[in-house]
């Protein structure tokens, strides 16, 4: 059983998913909103963690797309649901990472995979390259099929497991 207001709850959220006038306060308005409306991603021109930004816009997206369903929103949803894509947006085929991009749509350089980088918060390429749990068939797609997602999680996991833990960045 639902314990809030749906209508209530989806229109503070799609108002931030959309809000472009300039933030009176820190919250109720996403970072880097003009890129990713207008690009489909955060530009590295717009300040540090730029693909971090797009990957979690990309995710609340997709939830709004499902809040907008449940309401009968079917264009918001469909609108949602393209940008919940976005995160494609920011795949480097040439690195095969998720890499931050300028304006001009060309990308920054990736910094090294396993080492955190301004594109990233509290994490590195080789992590953030998964982060599409809403889209993981279109995640296989953009690497190349289901077969290269499976190879390169598991090479993930088995590095993962020879590295050294710690809650710190390098």
């Amino acid at each position: 059983e639902r314990q809030f207001d749906l209508r209530a709850a989806y229109n503070v959220l799609h108002q931030a998913a959309t809000n472009t006038q300039p933030a009176t306060v820190t919250y109720g308005r996403r970072a880097g909103i003009e890129d990713y409306l207008s690009l489909g991603y955060v530009s590295i021109d717009s300040g540090d963690r730029s693909v971090a930004l797009t990957l979690e816009y990309a995710y609340n997206d997709s939830a709004l797309a499902t809040m907008a369903d449940a309401l009968g929103e079917t264009a918001a949803a469909t609108q949602y649901r393209q940008r919940a894509r976005n995160y494609r947006n920011v795949y480097d085929p040439a690195s095969t990472y998720l890499v931050g991009r300028r304006r001009d749509r060309t990308f920054g350089p990736l910094p090294n995979p396993s080492t955190g980088g301004d594109y990233y918060a509290e994490g590195n390429a080789r992590q953030y390259v998964w982060y599409a749990p809403h889209d993981l068939e279109g995640l296989a797609d953009v690497m190349g099929g289901r077969s290269t997602l499976l190879s390169r999680l598991d090479e993930f996991f088995a590095s993962s497991a020879r590295e050294r833990r710690t809650a710190l960045p390098p």
